[in-house]
């Protein structure tokens, strides 16, 4: 006996796998922009075991046309293939959205990409602060 653990996503629901770990739907959409729908449209046409709600397919892209059934993943070919329509979908539907609303989903991407940036830095700044600040220390307890 089989059992089948198909899971919807929401907009709410973490993803908790690949390299958005911690962040929910909503979370990799607004703060990833593109970058994050691609993403998204990836995971839906290549994990089968994965599925998202009406809401996020529609936001993807993903119309009746490209839906595939779940659970179920498609071949290299074939995805290539219905990932070219999701886009050439989410183009359309972009280009119909008023202009305040692409100028905040950049700056959140913007926004995202320096928080990334600025966290390397700090992590890769305090493992070298590491070594010199034991450096330090030797020569202020030799006296000096």
């Amino acid at each position: 006996m089989d059992v089948v653990l198909l899971r919807t996503l929401t907009l709410k629901s973490p993803l908790r796998f690949g390299k958005f770990y911690d962040l929910t739907v909503n979370d990799i959409l607004n703060s990833q922009g593109v970058k994050g729908s691609k993403y998204l449209t990836w995971v839906y046409y290549n994990c089968d075991m994965i599925n998202f709600c009406d809401e996020i397919l529609d936001i993807l892209g993903i119309t009746e046309i490209n839906e595939i059934k779940k659970p179920g993943k498609v071949d290299e070919v074939e995805a290539e293939k219905y990932y070219k329509k999701a886009i050439t979908q989410r183009v359309l539907k972009e280009s119909l959205l008023p202009e305040e609303e692409i100028q905040l989903r950049k700056s959140m991407s913007k926004k995202q990409t320096y928080h990334n940036k600025r966290h390397r830095m700090i992590k890769s700044n305090k493992i070298v602060n590491r070594c010199s600040n034991k450096d330090i220390l030797r020569y202020k307890n030799q006296g000096h």
